[in-house]
């Protein structure tokens, strides 16, 4: 899918998950991927893991919640 990069952030990755937590996946994005190919990255990790998983580019994140992001993800 062309995404690079693989991080854990949110509930998951600071460990306050509760049993109806998504998984928060961060990625990079090679710059020929479009939103279907993101769109695609989820729903394929969905299938495999069982679970809700939101997909977010890191070149999307919004300025202000950017550092504490990048500062809380996991590397896959």
């Amino acid at each position: 899918h062309g995404a690079s990069n693989l991080r854990i952030y949110g509930p998951i990755a600071t460990g306050w998950e509760h049993s109806d937590s998504d998984l928060d996946l961060l990625v990079d994005l090679a710059a020929e991927q479009s939103l279907l190919g993101l769109i695609g990255l989820r729903q394929d990790l969905e299938d495999l893991l069982g679970c809700s998983v939101d997909v977010t580019e890191v070149e999307t994140l919004h300025p202000l919640i950017r550092r504490q992001i990048l500062d809380q993800a996991l590397k896959l």
